[in-house]
């Protein structure tokens, strides 16, 4: 991507531009089309810079992009997370996901609607009468409910206040994702699989990250500019690796 007087466009890897400065604002390419910004809206265009779909959208601020002011969405396995609704960062957006066509594949009912993997992708849905979360939890991509709560652990309600914040990042990963609990004040971090069922038990670690290559990183102590104690965990939870 580049940016010039406020415009953007994109230049291949050797610095060439090969799509023009002209929009607002141009995120990330991902599965053949990337978002852009046209007059306060975005679409989506493909890599010869031809907009495949209209410009429509509400942009919003996103886990997922590389700008902390503003984002478009990405699609990934098939679908992207987009609302139609209202203004840039106005609340209570109703986020649905469309397919390559920009079709509404399942329709906007989301707070907070995050992107596919390996199947499911977090929401929220709220009752923004009442600005009350109904329900928290990861769904599949006929927009059917399939992890609700961390069985034995973490009951809905219990569920909903820990992962309703809008900027974690809560994609599967190798079949298993984090998740928070809160005894008696503590903070512990474990592993659930698709079924809500603990795979790794929560342990105090400070953040624990996805599994990639069958491990995954976790900080014990400290925080990501200065830990003094962190490794590498694999599926059964035991450190292959750390660093004191």
């Amino acid at each position: 991507m580049s940016c010039e007087r406020g415009l953007w466009g994109y230049v291949d890897r050797s610095g060439k531009m090969v799509i023009e400065k002209q929009y607002g604002f141009a995120d990330d390419f991902s599965e053949g089309l990337a978002g852009v910004v046209v007059r306060d809206k975005f679409g989506f265009i493909n890599r010869n810079g031809e907009m495949v779909i209209p410009p429509r959208f509400t942009p919003r601020r996103g886990p997922y992009s590389w700008s902390p002011l503003v984002a478009t969405s990405r699609f990934s396995e098939g679908l992207a997370p987009v609302t139609t609704d209202g203004e840039f960062d106005k609340p209570y957006k109703s986020y649905g996901y469309i397919n390559g066509k920009g079709d509404f594949v399942i329709p906007p009912q989301f707070l907070t609607a995050q992107l596919f993997s390996e199947g499911l992708a977090l929401v929220v849905k709220v009752e923004s009468v009442k600005d009350v979360i109904t329900k928290v939890g990861w769904i599949d991509k006929s927009g059917e409910w399939v992890v609700t709560e961390v069985q034995g652990y973490a009951p809905p309600e219990v569920f909903s206040r820990t992962f309703a914040n809008p900027s974690g990042d809560w994609r599967y990963s190798e079949g298993l994702v984090s998740f928070r609990v809160y005894p008696e004040g503590k903070i512990l971090h474990g592993y659930m699989d698709r079924k809500g069922h603990v795979v790794i038990e929560p342990r105090a670690f400070t953040k624990i990250g996805p599994f990639v290559g069958g491990i995954a990183r976790v900080l014990v102590k400290g925080n990501e500019g200065s830990s003094d104690d962190y490794g590498y965990i694999d599926k059964t939870g035991q450190f292959v690796w750390r660093s004191k």
